[in-house]
């Protein structure tokens, strides 16, 4: 399936707008100690998101950005399974929603503090990292992409060592896309993967909902004894494409 450029750039602004939610000094580990600030599901889906018009209402209590109140931790293994599932589920524009998304995950989504126009959930891992969940209503579309970015926690001083905290494998991810139908790369098959970009691509198309759905994982490699390191999964990016 070939995702015109409209699609990508929605790509790229999920993740540029989805940085916001993170530390400008990411890496930097930090102790959670506030308790999670959450609102029920059933409170939540009645909070209108009007991605054409800057909201003037109290966004609520101010959130510190750089070291944000997350849900209580679940294991890495469990995180995975529900952003594959989440994946999995998706076969119409319906699915992208609000609502869906927080049953399939689990969780609930509120007003990020900073964009009107941006849902946001934090959550963190057993194993000492956290991630945001951030659902973002770009130029106007009434059916907003979904980023999920992951936060290794960690600081690497010297400029050629790589971080030994490594987030979700990428090759677990891949193959877990390929199991669900999803193409990796161009039409020729060939993995649109490349360090230097720092992306790979995967499609899957719905011809009887007119939709197309594309996931994007962005990598970085962390150290694991070896001498080519292991590659690890930075963000998610989820969009679509209606078809004719």
């Amino acid at each position: 399936m070939k995702l015109h450029t409209p699609f990508f750039l929605c790509l790229i602004c999920t993740l540029s707008l989805g940085a916001c939610a993170q530390s400008s000094s990411p890496e930097q580990p930090q102790p959670i100690k506030q308790k999670a600030v959450i609102i029920k599901p059933e409170q939540a889906a009645n909070i209108p998101i009007d991605p054409m018009a800057v909201t003037t209402q109290d966004p609520g209590p101010m959130i510190d950005l750089d070291n944000p109140p997350r849900s209580p931790a679940i294991p890495a293994a469990e995180l995975k399974m529900q952003i594959l599932r989440l994946i999995d589920s998706l076969q119409s524009k319906d699915n992208m929603s609000r609502e869906h998304v927080e049953k399939i995950l689990g969780i609930s989504l509120m007003q990020h503090p900073r964009a009107h126009d941006m849902l946001i959930y934090f959550g963190q891992v057993t194993e000492g990292w956290a991630y945001n969940t951030v659902l973002t209503y770009t130029y106007g579309d009434p059916i907003p992409s979904i980023g999920i970015g992951l936060i290794k926690n960690e600081e690497v001083v010297a400029e050629d060592a790589l971080p030994k905290n490594c987030t979700l494998g990428f090759e677990e991810l891949e193959k877990g896309l390929v199991e669900l139908g999803y193409k990796p790369g161009s039409d020729e098959g060939t993995a649109a993967f490349v360090y230097g970009n720092k992306h790979a691509g995967f499609s899957k198309e719905f011809p009887e909902n007119k939709i197309g759905f594309g996931v994007g994982l962005y990598v970085y490699r962390a150290e694991n004894g070896t001498e080519d390191g292991r590659f690890c999964v930075k963000s998610i990016d989820i969009g679509h494409e209606m078809k004719p």
